[in-house]
């Protein structure tokens, strides 16, 4: 492998760890709650909030 394809999975393989990360947050959250849900967490900018 070249650098170029070398560099390309390795952003690949992080999307997939940020992915699954996701997931796995949004499983676990939903059985602590014991229902189904989505944590804010995963749908808020990360720009500060208006008062």
């Amino acid at each position: 492998m070249n650098n170029t394809s070398t560099a390309w999975v390795i952003i690949g393989m992080i999307g997939q760890i940020i992915f699954s990360a996701r997931f796995l947050l949004q499983w676990i959250h939903s059985e602590h709650r014991r229902e189904s849900s989505i944590p804010c967490l995963l749908y808020t900018s990360p720009s500060p909030r208006d008062p």
